[in-house]
C-alpha cells in the first residue's frame, strides 16, 4: 500500500491532503481514498482553524495505529473526521478543540454510526524536553451507538536525545446496558541502539467495564 502526501503552504494558508490505494475489506473491492484532506490557517500570534477531514485533537497520536489508546477509541488509520478545528499557542502551551458532523467513512457508508462529537487537548511543554497532556472527548449517540465520553492525561519526557517515554491513561465513560467504564493505559519506550535505529517497548493495559475480572495486556 501507497499514500502519497502533499501541502502547500502560503501567507499562513496551508493545503494538505492524502491519497492513495485503500485495500478491499469487508466485501468491499479496493479504492482509491484520501484519508485526510483539508484547509488551514495560522496567525503568527499563534491562533489557527482548519476545516476538512482529520483526526480529531486528543491525547497523543500514536505511530501504532493499532495502540489501545487509538484502536479501542475511535482514532484509527480510518476514524477521521469531517469537521472544523481552532488551535492556540500561549507561549508554552497549545489548546486544540475540534468540533465533529461524525466520522467521514459513517458518512460515506452511511451505516447508523454517524454521530456529532466534540474534542479538546491542552498540551504544556513543562521543559524543552518535557511536555504534560489532558484530553477530553464528547461523542453524541447514534442510531446504533449510546453517547460516550473520554477523559485522558498523558506524560512524555526525553531524558537523553536517544530515549523517548510517552506514557497515557483515558478513561472511557461509555454508557452501557451492562454498565461500568474502562480504562486504557498505554506506555511507549523508544531507545536508539544505533544512529537511525530504534527500539521500541510498548506495554499497554485495557479493562472492559462490566465484565468482573475481565482485562486485556499486551
Amino acid at each position: 500500500n501507497l499514500d502519497l502526501i502533499g501541502a502547500v503552504q502560503r501567507n499562513g494558508w496551508t493545503a494538505y491532503a492524502t491519497a492513495g490505494r485503500e485495500p478491499a475489506a469487508h466485501g468491499e473491492d479496493a479504492r482509491f481514498i484520501s484519508y485526510e484532506h483539508w484547509i488551514g490557517y495560522q496567525r503568527d500570534e499563534g491562533f489557527g482553524i482548519r476545516g476538512g477531514r482529520f483526526l480529531p485533537a486528543y491525547g497523543i497520536r500514536f505511530a501504532d495505529h493499532s495502540a489501545f489508546a487509538r484502536a479501542y477509541e475511535d482514532f484509527d488509520h480510518a476514524d477521521q473526521v469531517y469537521g472544523v478545528e481552532v488551535s492556540d499557542t500561549m507561549g508554552p502551551s497549545l489548546l486544540q478543540v475540534t468540533l465533529g458532523a461524525g466520522k467521514a467513512e459513517s458518512f460515506r457508508l452511511d451505516d447508523g454510526h454517524q454521530a456529532f462529537s466534540l474534542t479538546g487537548r491542552w498540551q504544556l511543554d513543562l521543559t524543552p524536553r518535557t511536555a504534560l497532556i489532558g484530553s477530553a472527548a464528547y461523542r453524541h449517540a447514534s442510531d446504533l451507538d449510546p453517547k460516550s465520553g473520554l477523559v485522558g492525561a498523558a506524560f512524555g519526557f526525553a531524558p537523553t536525545s536517544r530515549l523517548s517515554i510517552w506514557t497515557q491513561v483515558d478513561a472511557s465513560l461509555q454508557t452501557r446496558a451492562r454498565g461500568g467504564h474502562s480504562w486504557i493505559a498505554v506506555n511507549e519506550t523508544s531507545f536508539e541502539a544505533y544512529r537511525g535505529l530504534w527500539l521500541k517497548f510498548s506495554p499497554q493495559l485495557k479493562t472492559s467495564g462490566g465484565v468482573p475480572g475481565f482485562s486485556e495486556l499486551r
